[in-house]
This record gives C-alpha cells, structure tokens and sequence, in this order.
C-alpha cells in the first residue's frame, strides 16, 4: 500500500521483538518505495513526537503485565475514520486491537487508543496473536473486521453503523459487534492435514467467483514427545531419563536465577539514570554481559547444572520422536 502517499507502493510490517531497546517491542517496520518499484531500506516507524510508535511506551521491563500488547504486532493501514487519512489497525500478542491515528503522509499520532466493539468492551479474540484485516466481508457498503487467531480459529467482527451515519456523520468509525466466530479451527488441525495454529489471513476473491475468500498461513510443529513405538523397558527408559531432565532443568534455573534477577537490577538503574532515553545496543550488552555472561562462566554450579542438562537431553533424545516445523497455506473458499 501507499503508506506516505507519495505515489508509489510501500511495504509495511510488524514484528515479533525488534532488539536494541530497554524492553521487548514489537516496532512497526516501512520498507519505502520509489517510481521504480524499488524498496529503500527497512526503516521503524516513528509517531509525531519524533518516537518510536508503539503500544505502550512506558513499559517497566519484563515483567509488565502489558508486555504482550506490545510485541508480535500486526498492522493492517486503513482510513478506520473516515477522514481521508490512513490510520493503522493493529494486533498483537494479547490477542488485542489498538489504533493509531493517521495524520497524513505517513505521519501518526503516537498515541495508541484501545479498539473497542459497541457496547465499549475491549475487541480481544480467545487466543492470541490477533491479526486485523480490515474489508467488507458481507457486502454491505462498510468496514468489517476479520482476524485470525493462535488458536486455528477465524473471527469476524460486524460494523453495525448505520448508512446515513456513514454518509452524514462526521467521524465515520466502525461499531464493530463483539469478535464472532466466523470460521472454527479444524479438529484434526495437529495432523497437519487443515490448518492448524498461529493463522495469519488475507481476503480476497482467489477463485475468481465474485465472492471473498480467505487465504490463510499457518505454523505446525510436532514430534519432539515420546515414541510410539518404543518397547516396555524403552518407555520406562525414557520416563526415568525425563524425569532427570526435569530435575536438572529446574536446578538450572534455580542456580541461574540471581543472575537474571542482577540484570535487572541493574538495567532499571540504568533506565533510570538515562531518564527515559533508549539504552544504545552496546550498552545493554554491556550490563548483561556484567551481571551474567561474566558471572555465570565463572560459577561451578551453573556449568555443572548445564552439563547435566545435555546429557539428560541426549539421553531423552533416543526415545523422542523427530521433532517437525514449518506452515503450509490454506484456501477457505466461500460459497
């Protein structure tokens, strides 16, 4: 799409966590366009006060239960109100939707509103990983919302305002209904034979029918558990070398777990001395490899912990299965 509206076509993405920041923060990503149909260099979007654009701004470290809707994003850039300018329509881990204002050009208010449905509730579907795409699924002259989900399901939420809102009112913003489900996960989705979790979608009329279908990308992963095939005294070897496995990984992290809590401690110092000014790269390196990576190569307890672990993983290994990954992509034609 043309996201500054220069003419030419843009490319536009979220991602999961982009690294050299305080937090984990799933920046928005521009890939800008050229008369030539060629890209410039991948580029975060910025708001209007010149800052990284992202859901929630403020977090306090890793451990902020707001995490989740600032990573894993998915924008999807639509006139959402009606007013000229494209706006972006964004998901995220949480399974929420949030807004940023459009203001034209390319340019976008920093702060991100909370997407609700008509009833002021917050639009969040039963899985996470929400994926916004934005059209007229039933046809009747208005913006819709459809989303896939981690869950394998596919939602859709109405825009219920009426015509002469649409044609005379001045802020023209979807009243969604609440997410419905449009199109419910397969249940043999784990054979990797119908789609199966993490679905991203993208409508459009594929067949050629006049009619919307929904292409849809999906993730498989299996293998990895206890074989089927294994003997008696293969399957009592395993349980005893998982049940090691376990107690090693949880001495592990026992052992380690001061490390983590140094860093921190001492990267919130840091925040704190830079007075909510990003972190450069090379510093946050820094502290971590102080307050772990020095430390933990030093401690006897932790290395033996770690090479316990992967013998008991190597153990395991003789009895799991070939652990499987990857996505396939699926036509749900509508009739």
């Amino acid at each position: 799409m043309d996201l500054n509206g220069d003419g030419f076509n843009d490319i536009f993405s979220g991602c999961y966590s982009q690294s050299g920041h305080p937090s984990m923060v799933g920046s928005y990503w521009v890939l800008y366009g050229d008369k030539e149909g060629k890209f410039a260099k991948p580029v975060e979007l910025m708001g209007t006060d010149g800052k990284l654009l992202q859901v929630v701004p403020d977090l306090k470290g890793s451990g902020d239960s707001r995490l989740t809707q600032n990573i894993c994003t998915r924008p999807f850039a639509v006139d959402w109100d009606g007013d000229g300018d494209l706006d972006i329509v964004a998901g995220n881990f949480a399974g929420t939707f949030f807004v940023f204002k459009g203001e034209g050009k390319g340019k976008f208010a920093p702060k991100a509103e909370p997407l609700e449905d008509k009833d002021g509730k917050p639009l969040k579907i039963t899985g996470v990983h929400s994926d916004p795409f934005i059209i007229d699924w039933d046809n009747d002259g208005d913006m819709d919302l459809l989303t896939g989900s981690s869950d394998g399901n596919i939602y859709w939420a109405e825009n219920t305002r009426s015509r002469d809102e649409k044609v005379t009112g001045a802020d023209r913003t979807p009243e969604l209904t609440a997410l419905k489900l449009l199109i419910k996960a397969p249940a043999a989705a784990k054979d990797a034979k119908s789609p199966s979790y993490g679905l991203r979608i993208w409508v459009a009329d594929i067949t050629g029918d006049g009619k919307l279908d929904i292409l849809v990308g999906d993730s498989f992963h299996g293998g990895g558990g206890m074989r089927q095939d294994l003997t008696v005294e293969e399957k009592a070897a395993y349980e005893k070398a998982d049940a090691e496995y376990q107690q090693v990984m949880k001495d592990y992290n026992e052992a380690y777990k001061p490390y983590n809590e140094a860093y921190q401690k001492a990267l919130k110092e840091a925040q704190d001395k830079a007075g909510g000014k990003e972190l450069s790269q090379d510093l946050l390196r820094a502290i971590y490899k102080e307050n772990v990576t020095d430390k933990v190569a030093k401690d006897e307890k932790v290395q033996a912990a770690l090479t316990n672990m992967r013998q008991a993983s190597t153990a395991l290994n003789k009895y799991r299965a070939p652990s499987i990954s990857g996505g396939n992509l699926w036509v749900y034609e509508q009739k």
